[in-house]
């Protein structure tokens, strides 16, 4: 390319992402723009352009499709398909550097093992192919994945997941990741397979116990962990009050997410205000807690379903809604973890006598076949690794 098209080549790269990407700071666009430039001395780029002007072009990278950019007013114009017809001409094998279609049962761990070095822009060594590299590491990874629970659950089972498919490898290929920085990776995933998901979820899988996570301001998650007694949950007194029951609804966290984020960036006094009060109210739940007080942690429950509502009706579905009426009277609170829409609803019973109603009511007329209640206990250990 002439120098001319570098930098306009350059333009649309950074327009394109400032335009797509509103929920990113335009300063990482801008720190990242000389960097990016360097790179495409080293890539083979294809450019569309109209009147000498660049409106369009694909970037490779051996086979790999690295970008495509295409200009906003230029959109829907066949220019996209024109690139990547002339690509596929000189490369008849092309592969996306995509590492997930919401739902891909093994969008994980390809996403895993690229973050382990086994991509190109993720290792520290360049290798002329994966199979070469695979070669100089001495043998192939294969991985199965089997988990007891469904995605998009609200239980956070992906970041669980991601979680432990990252701490396996780390362990394999002696990366020595510890729980910090498996779940830093872990948050990383998440963002790769655009998901939506937050920094919390894998801390609560990864980390053993009852706890109360709190963080900073910033990019940098670096939560601190505050322990907390397991009483209200492992008492005969207590114990049968807790209830798990799956709603045999599935939902992708992101769609849900999306509306909140949203409403966060554009400033929404309501969304603003009810963020604020959530902050409160979790640390009203550490005290309930800390002082063993079950009938006023039922109630904190409550409204935490409340609060999550409020902040997007989209939590809570007709059929969900319909679930909750026939148990209400027994409950002291009850709620969709994770993002709601559907997956499980957590039931604090108001005695063990009520325990056994809503138990009876829900068993008797299932609002679907693949509803059911599952029996749930704290982890004393957290993530663990181990080999045979």
């Amino acid at each position: 390319m002439k120098a001319k098209d570098i930098e306009d080549v350059m333009q649309l790269w950074l327009y394109t992402n400032l335009k797509a990407h509103a929920f990113i700071p335009e300063y990482y666009w801008y720190e990242n723009f000389n960097e990016v430039k360097s790179a495409l001395s080293e890539a083979e780029i294809y450019v569309a352009d109209q009147n000498k002007k660049v409106i369009g072009f694909i970037g490779l990278i051996d086979n790999y499709i690295a970008g495509i950019f295409v200009s906003e007013h230029m959109q829907l114009h066949g220019i996209g398909k024109q690139l990547l017809s002339i690509a596929k001409k000189r490369h008849p094998v092309l592969q996306l550097h995509v590492y997930k279609k919401i739902g891909s049962p093994f969008s994980i761990p390809k996403a895993a093992l690229a973050l382990a070095g086994f991509v190109p822009e993720f290792s520290a060594e360049h290798y002329p192919s994966l199979e070469d590299q695979l070669k100089s590491f001495g043998c192939g990874l294969e991985v199965t994945l089997l988990a007891a629970i469904p995605a998009g659950s609200g239980l956070g089972t992906s970041s669980i997941l991601a979680a432990t498919v990252l701490g396996a490898i780390s362990d394999f290929c002696g990366l020595a990741w510890d729980k910090s920085k498996i779940g830093y990776r872990t948050l990383i995933l998440e963002q790769l397979l655009t998901t939506g998901g937050g920094w919390q979820d894998q801390y609560g899988g990864v980390l053993h116990g009852l706890k109360l996570l709190q963080t900073g301001e910033g990019f940098n998650q670096n939560p601190s962990v505050r322990w907390l007694p397991e009483y209200l949950f492992t008492d005969p007194q207590y114990q049968g009050c807790h209830l798990l029951y799956y709603t045999g609804i599935t939902r992708t966290a992101k769609n849900i997410l999306a509306e909140i984020v949203q409403g966060m960036f554009l400033n929404s006094g309501t969304h603003l205000r009810l963020l604020s009060e959530m902050k409160t109210h979790a640390l009203d739940m550490f005290e309930a807690i800390q002082c063993g007080n079950f009938e006023t942690y039922g109630k904190l429950i409550a409204k935490t379903w409340e609060q999550k509502k409020a902040l997007d009706s989209g939590t809570n579905p007709p059929v969900v809604e319909a679930l909750i009426t026939q148990i209400k009277e027994y409950a002291l609170g009850y709620k969709l973890p994770g993002a709601g829409g559907g997956g499980y609803l957590y039931i604090v019973a108001k005695d063990p006598d009520a325990a056994l109603q809503i138990r009876r009511q829900l068993t008797a007329s299932p609002h679907n076949p693949n509803a059911r209640f599952v029996e749930m206990s704290l982890s004393d250990k957290g993530l663990q690794i181990s080999r045979s």
